[in-house]
């Protein structure tokens, strides 16, 4: 089995958060640790499904992970530094990424060139909140992805626009028939005429 070896850090956040049902703040500190990660990223991300949980843990950039700072809300267009979750406009209501962080794209890098996937991490309290989730999570994903580029302008590539992820954890008030249960959403392809084909890889980004 793929097992990892905890770390002090991993045990102090197991400790912490064992009796912390419904507290958000104090139970999102699991997800600071790579090992919690690379298990959640093994299951969740294409990119990853041929690779151990240890090998995972080495594409995390760890100096990346930010969380609890303001988020989506307004300049899409700015460029966000080592994956921060700040996103400030002026009249506009605050949101927040639980937890974002950037991994190398083993698919895409070489030795002289790196890729990274772009990683947001959330954790829900109810499995029904009220509204789609779904919905929400598009969102959060379109703001994402658009932070990458600076100003637009006619000279702007769009080339360089790299896959973000955006993984939703619901932890408490969920229906029994989907205990322990996965979705999957993304972009994809489904008709073409003249026997025209794009490559995956010019539109999966989301």
């Amino acid at each position: 089995m793929d097992k990892l070896a905890g770390s002090m850090d991993m045990l102090s956040s197991m400790q912490i958060t064992a009796d912390m049902e419904g507290l958000d703040l104090q139970s999102k500190l699991i997800f600071h640790n790579k090992e919690v990660l690379a298990v959640i990223l093994k299951e969740t991300v294409e990119e990853y499904k041929d690779y151990s949980r240890k090998e995972i843990m080495g594409f995390i950039e760890a100096d990346s992970i930010t969380d609890a700072k303001e988020v989506s809300a307004g300049r899409t267009n700015t460029v966000v530094q080592g994956d921060s979750t700040e996103f400030v406009h002026l009249n506009e209501k605050v949101a927040y990424f639980d937890l974002s962080f950037h991994a190398r794209n083993p698919a895409l890098s070489s030795k002289k060139v790196q890729f990274y996937l772009h990683i947001d991490i959330e954790s829900q309290k109810t499995y029904q909140p009220g509204y789609p989730i779904e919905k929400r999570g598009i969102y959060y994903l379109a703001r994402y992805l658009s932070s990458q580029l600076t100003l637009i302008t006619e000279h702007t590539d769009y080339g360089r626009l790299e896959k973000c992820y955006s993984i939703w954890n619901c932890r408490d008030d969920i229906p029994k028939d989907m205990h322990y249960s996965i979705s999957f959403y993304e972009i994809v392809n489904t008709k073409n005429t003249r026997g025209h084909a794009v490559k995956k890889e010019k539109y999966d980004l989301m």
